[in-house]
């Protein structure tokens, strides 16, 4: 018989990073067999329309009670859903979420989540007291496992795993849709190598807008394509037409302004040959069609994956300069060919990591 698992986390909110996070966990809980997922989604028309799964509204508090009542457990995650740096909100929902599971008797997993900041007294009590009744605590990084010992958090077992999204194998992907989308915006996946880019909103916007416009001119000059992709939808487009602005040759960056879901954007990324980002997701994403990568800092969180995956990271959004940027993408082109293998075998061995987290819930 079929064990039920309710999911909570930030999907149905147009984030192609949460979403590909419920994506990854989806597909590794139908390869361990025997378990039903239903999503709480902000959205659950689209998350059935997409997924194929029960959805229901995450913010109706019945609903949420009686689709507890007819589980077996509740999954907290992935992403970076424990942290107050946004401001209470999100802690106090997810959090509040763990305490309906366990006032009705279920078990509850926070899955591969990267916990923090947690800037608050309040936010660091709440924590405590809530993440102290879990079953099973895996978080994605180092950093957010000292996090929760530093907070006090002891009662249940902590495993650290990575990223959820590194799940996912990219020989089973299908490329398709997302390559006719990219000759639909006038691309051709076998033209002139593409750069991504993934930009957000961030402290000092100029600076790194500055440092990756002229990045983005050198590659230009060198015969590459440079694409900013969204992947918080619309936010992510600011930032990439601002930074567009910016450069000499920005009549010819491309600027991706369609929404897509997740396996579009993995088809996309596939056609890249790099991809420089900011939101953290975009990195992994790519890293899991194993497209090499820069990252630009804005998060511990962006750090502790780049040093996970040994890829570059060329400094921090708020103080990066432009010779800082282009000199690590420069020397990252240079030695693309030569450290693909070793990147490669890397990311495989953390899909089997992120698939092991999978099998502990379905044990638990």
């Amino acid at each position: 018989m079929s064990k039920k698992i309710a999911i909570s986390g930030y999907y149905g909110f147009q984030n192609i990073g949460d979403e590909a996070i419920l994506y990854s966990m989806l597909q590794a809980f139908e390869s361990v067999g025997n378990v039903k997922p239903i999503v709480f989604s902000n959205n659950p028309e689209y998350t059935h329309k997409q997924y194929g799964v029960e959805s229901v509204d995450r913010w109706k508090l019945f609903t949420l009670i009686k689709s507890l009542k007819k589980c077996d457990q509740l999954i907290s995650g992935g992403g970076s859903l424990l942290q107050d740096v946004t401001g209470p909100r999100s802690l106090i929902y997810y959090l509040g979420v763990v305490l309906l599971a366990k006032l009705l008797g279920k078990k509850v997993m926070f899955y591969a989540q990267g916990i923090g900041p947690i800037n608050t007294s309040q936010g660091k009590g709440l924590m405590k007291w809530l993440a102290n009744k879990a079953d099973l605590i895996t978080v994605r990084d180092g950093a957010s496992k000292k996090l929760l010992d530093q907070l006090g958090i002891d009662r249940p077992e902590i495993r650290e795993t990575v990223d959820a999204v590194l799940g996912i194998d990219r020989r089973k992907v299908n490329t398709r849709p997302g390559e006719k989308m990219l000759t639909e915006m006038g691309i051709s996946p076998e033209g002139e190598p593409i750069v991504g880019v993934s930009l957000r909103e961030w402290q000092n916007p100029g600076n790194y807008k500055r440092a990756v416009a002229k990045t983005c001119d050198n590659l230009i000059e060198m015969g590459y394509r440079v694409m900013f992709i969204p992947f918080h939808f619309p936010g992510d487009i600011a930032p990439g037409r601002d930074t567009i602005k910016l450069m000499s040759h920005g009549k010819k960056a491309i600027l991706m302004k369609n929404q897509v879901n997740v396996e579009e954007m993995l088809g996309i990324l596939g056609s890249l040959h790099m991809m420089i980002g900011m939101r953290l997701h975009s990195l992994i994403m790519a890293a899991v069609m194993g497209v090499p990568i820069v990252g630009i800092s804005y998060d511990p969180k962006v750090d502790s994956f780049m040093k996970q995956a040994y890829q570059p990271l060329a400094g921090r959004a708020e103080t990066i300069t432009e010779d800082q940027l282009w000199g690590t993408v420069r020397t990252a082109l240079e030695t693309r060919e030569a450290n693909l293998p070793e990147y490669l075998q890397i990311i495989d061995e953390k899909r089997e990591q992120a698939l092991e987290t999978a099998r502990w819930a379905q044990e638990l």
